[in-house]
């Protein structure tokens, strides 16, 4: 059978998650997760200076 056809997601269906949630819209559809706790927010954040570039080599060798 068909499918129904689903109208993307908009602005108003982030606000619509719950605050314990991070959401983002990919591809037209929302995507909610848990937040991350406090320790590894803090941990992701201080990373963020410290990847690598894309003019970098790649550390996995591929033949």
């Amino acid at each position: 059978m068909f499918e129904p056809v689903r109208k993307p997601a908009a602005y108003g269906d982030l606000q619509a998650v719950p605050p314990h949630l991070v959401a983002e819209i990919l591809f037209g559809a929302v995507y909610a997760h848990p937040r991350p706790v406090p320790k590894h927010a803090a941990a992701a954040g201080a990373n963020r200076g410290h990847s690598r570039s894309r003019s970098s080599p790649c550390p996995i060798s591929r033949h």
